[in-house]
């Protein structure tokens, strides 16, 4: 009996597999200078807010669509975080401004399983 309330509640603490129609991307900048430029952006079909997740910390979104893009904007206190994606070709743009003030090009793959970490996988 203890195995299977285990089982049970071992299964529910794993991340779930993206529903279809949602979007997930793992994004990263080549010898990134802050950690914010390496990130997980999240979209919930027909949702115009998200997730961006930086080394676990999850921070809410706006997200603004255009036919081949999608635009993550967070607002912090001091700082701003903008990362535009081409879905079509993976390519990112990421601008900060305040106090974490950066600019940098990168690419994003689509994460289609949660359970793979393709960040990682870009940088092997």
């Amino acid at each position: 009996m203890k195995s299977i309330i285990f089982a049970v509640v071992a299964a529910a603490s794993l991340p779930a597999a993206a529903a279809a129609g949602d979007l997930i991307l793992d994004c990263h900048v080549n010898d990134a200078a802050h950690r914010e430029m390496t990130a997980r952006l999240s979209q919930e079909e027909g949702q115009n807010t998200g997730l961006v997740t930086i080394g676990g910390a999850e921070l809410e979104a706006l997200i603004y669509e255009a036919p081949e893009t999608r635009t993550f904007l967070f607002l912090g206190d001091d700082y701003s975080l903008n990362y535009t994606v081409n879905i079509t070709t993976g390519a990112y743009e990421y601008y900060a401004d305040g106090s974490k003030s950066a600019s940098a090009n990168g690419t994003c793959v689509v994460v289609t399983d949660l359970h793979t970490d393709a960040a990682a996988d870009m940088k092997s």
